[in-house]
């Protein structure tokens, strides 16, 4: 503003303040955000990138104006100047009140925004575009072709806004300075060759990847370790000199590099020969230092030699000693210092043809480990043979797993078709089909009882049986037209993996389990390979395969060997466990599995087992189900006082009947209809437990006291459960809670009772359960058994066939009226009589499905969040009882 124009205004206000109260129109003539450096007016940038916003505003003279940011839903968060949202806006010193027209503030945008500049009656809007630049979520892949080169292909998967324009490779060696690292130049195309590197060094590689504009360079991306290979037969170079003699010594160089390179490999083969003779004659002690690659592999499995490897072998009784001593970090270095680069070629899942296949660029078969499919008549060989499939060997089976990724729409044809020529008895998915917003896995299979149409072959979907966590399918496979050739195929996929790569469960009570229910599957069955994928093939797929084999081991040999079985695997397919908290998860299952042991039954032979081996008649002293009780004891230590601190309070201690049984305040169930004006306490001593059948099928309780009754009806009424199982006799601590007669109202619930009706041992009753609060109306229902023995360990107990009786009705009772709120069970503490109901419906949901029984494991899974759930020796024998009972009903109605 000009020195002449602020002495016009100065003039104008004190000899004619009239002529300057009169303004011009006010309009705003632009509103932009720019560039500083180049000026250039934007409307996308990316995130970090320093913008100014600028409004213009005419007048006579130019009047005050601002800028303000507003929300998607358009609402006023106020003036740039006070708003705090992590962009960091400041005002530039041209937006000073000297010049009232114009208002320019910069910034570092970091999210979407929509901005207004306004002036009185004129106002303006526009939204930038704020893009994230793109991360690799994986390590590069990496291949060795030449002589002191390493090549590096870009990664597909990344996290960030695309697209991806071009990429820069970072390389430091391994054990150097970490913040150290070699920048390439960027480049567009999808793969950098560093050359120079010196053979046997190890190097650290990552990539950076860059989208378009200014700040497009995102962070760098998970490295791997190469090791620089020295690579046999490079070409001989040099400087070309000119004249016969030397054309004649690189031409001898050359014959006796070949002749050499011929002599090895016959002398290779030849000894590979000579030592599986050895082998198969019990002779062979040692493995030829000259084996390499398949070879090599091969030894080392049929001889064992991986499973005696240095320390990493652990006897199972020092497992939890040796995982103690070694500690989280010495774990980490041992998984850091697994071979993470590709060793064989893959040349067959890089041709042109087969990349698309490639759900990732680094989850690829090697040539000599890769599942081969017949090829398609009139279909090229090198194409129509691919999958991206290898195999893997088990504990002690050459080709015990076939390891893939999830099938993509366009691969699904070729997953059957694997299916069909290799005749698998199970599929192992590992992976939703969805996974935070990605596609893991397309879905290959038919949806209800129906049938899929795969190229030439035809998917029948036959059972479904969903559980908590995993869901049984049965399919049938079979030449569409031709019957005969139908076979039965069991899919397993366990839904229990949290949806993101790199997590794991909670517990390994589930995954293991799957585990033991195909180890019961008969010898013969087996004999074809077990398939099984998650969404890249070499994640889960890892640890389920790891934690098979290592239980196979701990069965055989009581010892295990988990390092060395990822390395062997690794020498199958590149990456197996390929994160940290997968091969620490692996170490935890299978010490897991050591201290638990083998407690599951086959179905059909658990009568004999249980007459043979379980002790149910008899002395206590040494009989099997008080060993296994006491396992249970030490492996399920009572709750923390931080996992239970809700129910401990003062406010609360009045609610509960004891004070050492407390829930878990990360499953307790949390009351949400108000009782009263002043009373807003959502406290119940209750909690959500698994059933086999869904997650939370299960409300344990206590039985309600006197002053919890409307607090038992609220919680009935809140979580829509329909069945009440009652496991207590009345007395004065344990008070009736349903009305005498017709009907009776608690606090904002009436109660009616509608039908009754009385049998000996059980009494079931109906209730018309009404919220008034909401007008909410629940059909419940109520199984109470009446008839209870004074024998045990001063705990309470019932006749087997009474429980039974009961567990009967119940289930009948939820599979007729096709209630999914979950059951409510109570006993006088909420864990003795009730753990016992939840271990016996557990232990025969499961044995109708996978026909197997394992009460061990039921309790288990019980015990991770109500620790006290079967509370003495006797009540888990009940548990064996009634189970036994079952099966035997079971046999005598089938005869």
């Amino acid at each position: 503003m000009s020195i002449l124009y602020q002495l016009f205004v100065w003039l104008c206000l004190v000899y004619s303040p009239g002529l300057c109260s009169h303004r011009g129109k006010r309009a705003i003539t632009s509103f932009r955000v720019t560039l500083p450096g180049s000026g250039q007016a934007v409307n996308e940038v990316n995130a970090g990138v320093e913008v100014h916003i600028t409004c213009d505003v005419t007048g006579d003279p130019s009047p005050d104006v601002d800028i303000y940011k507003y929300s998607e839903a358009g609402q006023n968060l106020g003036s740039l100047s006070a708003v705090s949202d992590g962009n960091n806006y400041q005002a530039l010193p041209n937006s000073d009140v000297t010049q009232l027209g114009i208002k320019t503030y910069r910034f570092t945008p970091v999210m979407n925004g929509t901005f207004r500049c306004e002036n009185h009656g004129d106002e303006m809007t526009l939204q930038l575009i704020v893009k994230h630049p793109p991360v690799p979520l994986d390590p590069p892949t990496t291949a060795q072709e030449e002589q002191g080169d390493v090549i590096v292909y870009r990664s597909t998967a990344y996290r960030g806004d695309g697209p991806v324009v071009a990429m820069a490779v970072q390389y430091r060696p391994f054990g150097g300075d970490v913040d150290v690292w070699n920048t390439t130049a960027e480049v567009t195309e999808d793969s950098y060759v560093i050359s120079g590197l010196p053979v046997g060094n190890r190097y650290k590689v990552r990539l950076v990847l860059v989208r378009p504009g200014e700040g497009g360079r995102g962070a760098p991306g998970p490295d791997v370790t190469v090791r620089i290979q020295f690579i046999e037969g490079d070409t001989f170079s040099g400087s070309v000199i000119v004249g016969s003699l030397l054309g004649i010594i690189i031409l001898a160089v050359l014959t006796v590099a070949i002749l050499h390179t011929v002599y090895k490999a016959r002398k290779e083969e030849n000894m590979f020969a000579l030592a599986t003779f050895q082998l198969e004659r019990g002779e062979l002690t040692s493995i030829p230092k000259e084996m390499t690659g398949k070879r090599l592999a091969y030894l080392r499995l049929h001889t064992g030699e991986w499973k005696k490897t240095g320390t990493y072998r652990v006897e199972a009784e020092e497992l939890d000693k040796y995982m103690e001593t070694t500690g989280f970090d010495g774990l980490i270095w041992q998984f850091e210092a697994l071979p993470d680069e590709l060793i064989y070629k893959c040349k067959v899942a890089r041709r042109p043809e087969n990349t698309p296949k490639n759900r990732y660029t680094n989850s690829i078969p090697y040539d000599y480990s890769r599942v081969e499919l017949q090829p398609l008549p009139g279909k090229p060989t090198t194409n129509s043979d691919y999958i991206n499939a290898s195999w893997v060997n088990g504990y002690s089976k050459s080709k015990a797993f076939i390891a893939t990724q999830g099938p993509s729409a366009e691969t699904v044809d070729d997953f059957w078709r694997m299916i069909w020529d290799y005749g698998p008895k199970y599929i192992v998915m590992l992976s939703d089909l969805i996974d935070k917003s990605k596609v893991p896995c397309a879905q290959y299979w038919p949806d209800k009882e129906a049938s899929l149409r795969s190229g030439d072959l035809l998917v029948t979907l036959k059972k479904k049986d969903v559980m908590a966590d995993y869901i049984f399918r049965t399919f049938t496979l079979q030449k569409a037209g031709d019957d005969a050739s139908q076979y039965e195929i069991t899919h397993i996929q366990y839904t229990g993996w949290p949806q993101h790569r790199a997590g794991t469960p909670p517990y390994s009570t589930s995954l293991l389990n799957i585990i033991r229910t195909i180890k019961l599957t008969d010898p013969e069955e087996m004999e074809t390979p077990i398939v099984v994928h998650c969404g890249s093939g070499v994640d889960q797929t890892g640890v389920f395969i790891a934690l098979y084999a290592m239980t196979d081991m701990l069965e055989e040999e009581a010892a295990v060997n988990i390092r060395e079985f990822v390395v062997q695997m690794r020498e199958y397919r590149c990456l197996m466990v390929s994160c940290v908290d997968h091969y620490l998860y692996i170490y935890g299952s299978v010490l897991e599995a050591e201290r638990c042991g083998k407690t599951v039954t086959r179905t059909d032979q658990f009568l004999t087992y249980a007459e043979s081996k379980l002790g149910l008649t008899g002395s206590k002293r040494g009989a099997l189900y008080c060993q296994e009780f006491a396992k249970l004891q030490t492996l399920c230590p009572n709750p923390s006082a931080e996992r239970t601190a809700t129910g401990a309070l003062p406010v609360n201690e009045g609610k509960n009947r004891f004070s050492n049984l407390l829930p878990d305040d990360k499953r307790r169930v949390t009351l949400s209809t108000p009782l009263s004006d002043t009373d807003s306490n959502d406290y119940i001593n209750a909690v959500y437990l698994d059933s086999y059948k869904s997650q939370k099928g299960y409300i344990v309780t206590q039985a309600p006291l006197p002053n919890t009754v409307t607090d038992f009806w609220c919680m009935i009424s809140d979580t829509g459960s329909n069945i009440i199982v009652m496991l207590n006799s009345i007395s004065e601590s344990c008070p009736r809670y349903w009305p005498a007669h017709a009907s009776a109202t608690y606090g904002p619930f009436n109660v009616e009772v509608t039908n009754t009706q009385i049998a000996p041992h059980v009494t079931e009753r109906e209730f018309q359960l009404t919220n008034t609060f909401n007008h909410k109306k629940t059909t419940v229902r109520q199984f109470q058994l009446t008839n209870y023995t004074d024998d045990g360990d001063s705990a309470p107990l019932t006749a087997p066939e009474y429980l039974h009786q009961l567990w009967a009705e119940v289930h009948k009772w939820f599979k007729q009226s096709n209630m999914d709120g979950p059951i409510t069970v109570h006993c006088e503490s909420g864990a003795g009589l009730s753990g016992v109901f939840c271990t016996v419906d557990m232990t025969l949901d499961r044995s109708e499905v996978e026909r197997a029984v394992d009460v061990f494991q039921a309790v288990r899974m019980l015990r991770h969040h109500r620790p006290e759930m079967v509370c003495t020796e006797d009540q888990y024998k009940l548990c064996y009882q009634v189970v036994q009972k079952h099966l035997q009903t079971t046999i005598t109605t089938t005869d």
